[in-house]
């Protein structure tokens, strides 16, 4: 160590650390009280179990006839109630503190955001989920719903829908009622840098794989990013990464060998090699499902039509290989 070295780094003030996840944790306050009060109840049933048990076994006599088995059972029943009770809480428990620190990292990561925008400066995260920046009116008024798991019961979602009306919930299918939210289109993966960064130094990047935080420009806070109620579909994504890689090919892999028309019908004809303009057409038609191909056709039409030369194939994940070679797959192109 070099004394006097302004270069060194200075030691952290534990003190200011403690304080800034105090200023975190207080905003979710009530939620660590139950956090707490969660795990002291636990750890007081937990400790009930072998005071029970001595219990237990003081009435189990020395001699013949000395033992009162109805008294056992009766220790040995509460014994039980209460490990159940324990463990029930210990689940409540972790699902609790998941909540708290989802709830705390994603506040901790926009403040860090927000100062970096607002200091102007320059950063490359090295990892972390993708934040994606929606268009501002889709991702408030989407007219392209996505289910998002809030499952329930008619009863509970016209509850939640009288409580908020901004809340949409549809029947999916006789499996219950869920929440609906918009899906607008991605314009901006905002860790784009980082993701291009992490490719330059030969590093693996698995990113955009769906479920990334869709957010947009608060420009009431100094245009800071803040988070939607929307959804990002993975095939978009995924082609707007393939465009800001600057790939000539995008490879879109699911369960099926090709797309096809007229999909689980007798005349069903599975297509090799079409242009962006007739997968336009055949979409438009309805002839994709609309949750499931749809999407991935949207996208290869939109990065067949990014530039000049690009390729989309969409393939089976368990054919990926001879799909790469070309041996596999539906071809969208100009």
């Amino acid at each position: 160590m070099i004394p006097n070295d302004p270069n060194q780094h200075k030691p952290r003030d534990r003190k200011k650390v403690i304080l800034r996840l105090g200023k975190y944790l207080l905003q979710h306050k009530w939620m660590v009280l139950a956090a707490v009060s969660l795990t002291i109840t636990g750890n007081l049933l937990a400790l009930l179990g072998p005071m029970l048990s001595g219990y237990a076994i003081d009435a189990i006599g020395v001699g013949p006839g000395q033992t009162n088995f109805d008294l056992v059972l009766f220790y040995c029943g509460l014994m039980l109630v209460f490990y159940v009770l324990s463990s029930g809480l210990s689940y409540l428990l972790s699902v609790l503190m998941v909540k708290i620190s989802q709830k705390i990292v994603y506040q901790m990561r926009k403040d860090l955001v927000d100062k970096l925008l607002e200091l102007g400066a320059c950063y490359k995260a090295e990892d972390g989920a993708v934040m994606y920046r929606s268009a501002q009116y889709a991702a408030k008024y989407g007219t392209v719903n996505k289910k998002k798991t809030e499952d329930g019961t008619e009863e509970q979602a016209k509850e939640f829908m009288a409580e908020d009306p901004s809340k949409v919930f549809v029947e999916d299918s006789g499996r219950g009622w869920r929440r609906v939210v918009a899906s607008p289109d991605p314009k901006k993966i905002v860790e784009a840098d980082s993701i291009l960064n992490l490719l330059d130094n030969e590093f693996i990047v698995i990113a955009c794989g769906g479920g990334g935080i869709p957010v947009v420009r608060d420009y009431e806070n100094k245009g800071c990013y803040k988070g939607v109620p929307a959804v990002i579909d993975k095939d978009l994504g995924g082609e707007l990464l393939a465009e800001d890689c600057d790939a000539d090919v995008l490879f879109l892999l699911t369960a099926v060998e090709h797309v096809a028309i007229n999909f689980g019908k007798p005349n069903q004809e599975e297509l090799e090699d079409i242009t962006a303009d007739e997968a336009e057409r055949l979409a438009d038609e309805g002839q994709f499902g609309k949750g499931s191909m749809e999407p991935k056709v949207r996208a290869a039409i939109k990065f067949a039509r990014s530039r000049k030369g690009r390729t989309c194939i969409i393939g089976a994940l368990d054919k990926a290989a001879e799909t790469m070679a070309g041996l596999s797959g539906t071809r969208i192109h100009e």
